[in-house]
């Protein structure tokens, strides 16, 4: 039931009560703060926490221009000072809070019902282990990062962002920055939505492991390597891949150059499709033991298909030698073309082929270690001489 105005006095006391005290000027009923008033009051809890305030009331509560400070320990406190309202931080306001793990929080800027609401501009160190935290400097909305804002988090992991937050996320034009263990990297500057890279962006990343490393640099696309780009894959012992050229969604696409290593060596210039070799390109192989492959066509799903140009020379475990040079369709020697087997005898055909084997008009000579040869001339239909 409302009190009656005759029954409010404006009063003026002071109480204390060991380390509790109470100073109050303003509407009194005889028990209890009615109306407005001003003061300040301290009480100290059972556990030792302590609690004081000095502004504004209402009704006994705080409201208007107040101060108010609560302190745990001696590093762990809060501190407010700015508006009130039924007792909660509202409107303009300064929030200071220290904790015991070393961490902060400073803020600047609106408030509803004790929460951060409306712009606001802020810092915060979170410690969540002896040697990592997180610092945020920039805008609010209803209590998170939300609007312009720079954040940076420093540990094992290393994260730095500065951008466009929405709901606490980075959502938006940003620029971001992490590091790991290792020389883990990534530095991509593009749009986000919802904590993700979306759309197109430009950056470098490098992620490595204990035994590979990869590193590269260029357009991204949803997270994925996009458009021009250069990428490095290696072992501890040495490079083992590199490619310059065009991404389509993390894979090689369009016109690139790809360079292998290991067990000799494979260099490939030319069209790819979503990552194998595919449409008119350049390949060179070595091999550790001297042989090579040398082609110059069309390629399909990563093998030699349609019409292409090269030479090839194999060497097997008893270092017999097979060497070509000539024309190929669908991977294999078709149209004219030289074709060497060195091993007890020698064994060397030019002419035509056809789907691989002697097909048309060639010559074959075949040589003995002696120096005796045989030599065939004419129409060859299926690797026999017709």
């Amino acid at each position: 039931m409302q009190q009656k105005n005759s029954e409010i006095r404006v009063v003026k006391y002071r109480k204390k009560n060991g380390d509790n005290y109470d100073e109050y000027h303003g509407g009194y009923d005889g028990t209890r703060k009615v109306g407005h008033g001003k003061g300040k009051e301290r009480t100290v809890t059972d556990e030792g926490v302590v609690e004081e305030y000095e502004g504004d009331y209402l009704d006994g509560m705080p409201h208007g221009k107040g101060h108010f400070r609560r302190q745990v320990s001696e590093s762990e406190f809060e501190d407010y000072t700015g508006e009130f309202r039924n007792g909660l931080y509202e409107e303009r306001g300064t929030l200071i809070r220290r904790f015991e793990d070393g961490g902060f929080e400073e803020y600047e800027g609106n408030f509803e019902k004790g929460v951060k609401a409306g712009f606001g501009h802020g810092k915060q160190k979170h410690v969540s282990g002896p040697k990592e935290f997180y610092e945020y400097e920039g805008d609010y909305l209803n209590g998170v990062f939300d609007g312009r804002g720079v954040y940076r988090k420093a540990g094992e992991v290393r994260e730095e962002y500065q951008g466009k937050f929405v709901n606490g996320k980075y959502h938006g034009q940003g620029h971001l920055k992490t590091g790991g263990p290792e020389e883990d990297l990534e530095d991509y500057e593009g749009e986000f939505e919802l904590g993700a890279p979306v759309g197109h962006g430009q950056g470098r990343r490098v992620r490595t492991s204990e035994e590979a490393r990869e590193e590269y640099e260029g357009g991204f696309y949803n997270g994925l390597y996009h458009g021009q780009g250069h990428l490095k894959r290696s072992e501890r012992s040495g490079l083992l891949e590199e490619y310059q050229g065009m991404f389509l969604s993390g894979k090689y696409h369009g016109k690139g150059s790809l360079q292998k290593q290991g067990n000799g060596g494979e260099t490939y210039r030319g069209e790819f499709s979503h990552g194998v070799y595919e449409g008119k390109g350049m390949l060179k192989k070595t091999f550790a033991n001297g042989g090579l492959e040398e082609y110059d066509g069309e390629f399909l799903q990563g093998r030699k298909h349609g019409f292409g140009r090269g030479r090839e020379k194999y060497i097997d475990a008893d270092q017999n030698v097979m060497e070509y040079e000539g024309d190929y369709a669908n991977g294999k020697y078709h149209g004219k073309g030289r074709r060497t087997l060195t091993g007890e005898k020698t064994q060397e055909y030019v002419g035509d082929f056809r789907h691989g084997k002697y097909h048309g008009i060639g010559i074959l000579r075949i040589t003995d270690d002696e120096g005796g040869f045989e030599e065939y001339e004419g129409d060859f239909v299926e690797g026999e001489l017709s």
